[in-house]
């Protein structure tokens, strides 16, 4: 069997495109998936410098340092993310990340044949991979109100794509962020602008001329060199959380509004679309009045579309997650499996994060 190397052709100029970036977008942090990435109002770890940089203002820890892997489609692809966080003199905090979403041992069969003859040992493997790196940074404001703390944020994210030797592409964007907490009533709100001036990709393809006939004869459009644009997008989040002798419950609800046109969620327009992710976390306190040793139990819900069924009829599912954790000291190990909900595909991802903190 013969795999061959297929490529989508974006047209010549700048193009604002749907679903630019999505890896991007597919969410950090074994906890944060087991809530169904319903945590921007909540995260107070490096992990925050991905999800809400203004929570980097209330880090847990003098320094943190947050790792997270995936692995997706059996095995196919996989997912990582490190980032390193810390607090600041002034009531801020700032942090780096980074991000892969790779598929590595790709068959090159571009070279296969040559003169009419095949040899097998002229097959080649390359990787195809995205990655994202973010500098964060985010500051709690000065208030009469003691009442409610206001902490406001900002990310700037580089984007660089790759696809062997073939296609490279450098984007950049630009996020903001803002998160109001209220402690003595347990509720937290947060409204991230991602991509808030539009993400960019300018993609560069390069090929030989004898690889360009190849592609040619096996029916494939050669790309040429664009930009890609992404319209922004807004989470909106609300967080409550409870505490009860040795117990602890938070839950979060989050709305992400696209702008790119009419999409497959819950509330769609052709210019506003709504998807909704839905949270919860129960902690219990292996020693009362100490949150240093905790054991969590999570859950969440997300991406509600509508589906064919087996019947030919429209119907409503969404992706259910679940995961656990667990903290010693600065130490926290988390666990989640997500994307079981799925129903008939059979289809989910084990993802597994650590983070470690130092007070200095």
């Amino acid at each position: 069997m013969i795999t061959a190397v297929v490529f989508a052709a974006p047209a010549r100029g700048q193009q604002v495109r749907k679903y630019v970036n999505e890896f991007l977008h597919m969410g950090v942090g074994a906890r944060a998936f087991a809530m169904g990435r319903a945590v921007v109002a909540s995260t107070r770890d490096a992990s925050a410098g991905y999800w809400n940089p203004a929570g980097l203002s209330s880090l847990d820890n003098q320094i943190q340092a947050s790792f997270m892997h995936a692995s997706y489609y059996q095995g196919l692809a996989n997912y990582d993310y490190l980032a390193f966080a810390a607090k600041g003199a002034q009531n801020d905090g700032f942090g780096f990340g980074v991000v892969r979403f790779g598929v590595d041992g790709i068959l090159n069969t571009l070279d296969l044949i040559q003169n009419g003859q095949v040899n097998y040992d002229r097959i080649s493997t390359f990787s195809a991979a995205d990655y994202g790196f973010f500098a964060n940074y985010g500051k709690k404001l000065k208030t009469r109100y003691s009442k409610v703390e206001y902490s406001v944020g900002s990310s700037l994210k580089i984007i660089h794509r790759n696809v062997g030797p073939f296609a490279r592409a450098w984007g950049f964007g630009f996020d903001a962020a803002f998160r109001a907490e209220m402690p003595e009533a347990g509720w937290s709100f947060a409204l991230v602008a991602r991509d808030v001036t539009s993400s960019f990709n300018a993609w560069e393809f390069s090929f030989t001329d004898r690889q360009k006939d190849v592609l040619a004869l096996t029916g494939n459009t050669i790309p040429e060199k664009s930009t890609e644009i992404g319209l922004p997008r807004f989470i909106l989040g609300a967080a409550k959380n409870i505490r009860k002798d040795k117990w602890l419950l938070n839950t979060e609800c989050n709305m992400d509004l696209t702008t790119d046109g009419k999409r497959n969620t819950l509330i769609r327009s052709n210019v506003l679309s709504i998807d909704p992710h839905l949270g919860a976390e129960w902690g219990y306190l292996l020693q009362e009045d100490d949150e240093t040793n905790v054991l969590f139990l999570r859950c969440g819900t997300y991406n509600l579309q509508r589906e064919m069924n087996t019947s030919n009829k429209q119907v409503w599912r969404a992706q259910l997650s679940a995961g656990a954790g667990i903290r010693f000291g600065s130490f926290t190990l988390d666990y989640a499996i997500s994307g079981f909900g799925q129903s008939g595909t059979g289809l989910y991802t084990n993802l597994i994060s650590l983070r470690f903190g130092v007070n200095r």
